[in-house]
């Protein structure tokens, strides 16, 4: 087995070039899956609706023509045919152990050891994450229940009778009525997923313990088979399940859940596990979660959300989306956006700056502030990165009191230090959302009392 480790969002040159060529068949096939959008990567928002899906990895070249392995804004692991790729975090297990932690309100157990050399990062994320996706849903959505046909001989009418099997059966027996009418239940595929998993999660010995521990989880379980959802499902049911907005808030957990399915099917039919298999933490995805929940605890007096989490998305005419990772509103007005970027940002910078705002994603700023803002009143777009840089903002010449800017939340290995860097970082938003205001009050001065 050929095996490569890098970290996420890194450049890694490859000394063994001779290994290059396995490396390059691999990828292309990763490459594949993700393009037929087959790639199993855990969601955990609540819905991945246009979200353009990266490849983990792929192998350039330099300008020697040496080859280079560069991996995205994912983690974790890859195998085919003989080639075993793992991407880890690049701040390190602990900050990704408190990531998952805030932005989930999950409680990751042996914090300090859990992902460590000796266990894979399916073996430590597979029943947390999926427990955590659970509460979510039952928290924010609804049990499922959906209209099922049903037709029963029975005492009392209801429905419309059904005349053939009316005569059939009560030909002698008037005293009953042959029905057929819709019914509700909660035998959805969405529940018997959950049932199925719970089933197989809980038989496993590696998450059994910790899955049992959670008491409110077999409860739920319980409640689902005493209104008799079956614990049975297929890959094609999940894959074929409608999202709305009633029920779009079970998709990650769908999405986990089929890939806990599928591997465990694998298992049993002791099929070769060898090729094509993957296993992907969207960390972008978990850092603007993480910031979310920073932003909504520090700012309490300002309404602070996500379209990504709720569902609500701004269309175009042409049907491409207009959202925003996050918006700050006070008074009902947008006074903030943030876009949450897992990059190296250390400036705003000018095109040709290294660790500077690429201009793709400056554009995409400009197009939400524009959108956004009503009557050019004042509005601050910002970019969170995991850097050093504590602001770096900047006023528009056309209409000063819009503005653009850098506001970065350092991350590194010492996780002791982090609530300090979290109160510092919300006291630079603070601050510019107070500078905000103040530029909102001389644009009332200039345009009420011009002279």
């Amino acid at each position: 087995m050929n095996k490569v480790q890098i970290n996420d969002c890194q450049n890694k040159p490859l000394k063994d070039k001779s290994s290059s060529e396995c490396l390059k068949t691999a990828i292309g096939a990763l490459k594949r899956e993700c393009d037929e959008n087959s790639l199993n990567i855990i969601r955990l928002w609540g819905t991945s609706s246009g979200r353009e899906v990266e490849c983990p990895i792929s192998l350039n070249f330099d300008y020697d023509g040496d080859p280079v392995l560069c991996a995205s804004h994912y983690i974790g692991e890859y195998t085919y045919d003989g080639v075993d790729i793992e991407i880890k975090p690049r701040f390190g297990n602990r900050i990704v152990n408190y990531l998952f932690q805030y932005a989930l309100e999950i409680f990751m157990p042996n914090a300090e050891a859990s992902m460590g050399p000796e266990t894979n990062l399916q073996t430590l994320l597979l029943p947390i994450l999926w427990v955590a996706l659970l509460k979510k849903s039952i928290t924010y959505g609804r049990i499922t229940k959906n209209y099922i046909k049903v037709s029963v001989n029975q005492k009392n009418f209801r429905g419309r009778l059904n005349v053939k099997k009316q005569i059939k059966y009560n030909i002698v027996d008037q005293s009953k009525f042959y029905c057929t009418y819709n019914k509700l239940t909660p035998d959805t595929t969405i529940n018997r997923t959950i049932r199925a998993c719970y089933n197989i999660l809980s038989k496993d010995g590696k998450f059994s313990r910790y899955l049992l521990s959670q008491t409110d989880i077999r409860m739920f379980d319980e409640f689902l088979e005493s209104h008799n959802v079956r614990n049975t499902v297929t890959l094609k049911e999940i894959e074929e399940i409608r999202y709305t907005k009633m029920n779009f808030v079970y998709h990650p957990l769908m999405e986990l859940s089929k890939f806990i399915i599928k591997r465990h099917s694998r298992e049993i039919q002791k099929e070769d596990k060898v090729k094509g298999q993957s296993f992907f933490v969207d960390m972008a995805e978990l850092w603007e979660m993480y910031l979310l929940k920073l932003l909504q605890s520090g700012l309490p007096e300002y309404n602070v959300y996500s379209p990504n989490l709720t569902g609500n998305i701004e269309l175009l005419g042409n049907g491409r989306q207009i959202r925003p990772d996050i918006i700050i509103e006070k008074d009902g007005k947008v006074v903030m956006i943030i876009d949450a970027k897992w990059k190296s940002y250390s400036e705003l910078g000018r095109m040709e700056t290294p660790n500077g705002v690429s201009r793709e994603d400056l554009y995409q700023m400009v197009t939400y502030i524009h959108h956004y803002s009503k009557d050019n009143e004042n509005i601050v777009g910002i970019f969170v990165s995991p850097g050093d840089r504590p602001d770096d903002i900047y006023s528009f010449k056309t209409w000063p009191e819009q503005r653009i800017g850098l506001i970065n939340m350092p991350l590194d290995d010492s996780i002791e230090q982090i609530s300090e860097k979290e109160e510092a970082f919300i006291s630079v938003i603070k601050k510019s959302l107070k500078e905000g205001e103040r530029l909102s009050e001389r644009l009332y001065e200039r345009l009420n009392y011009p002279n």
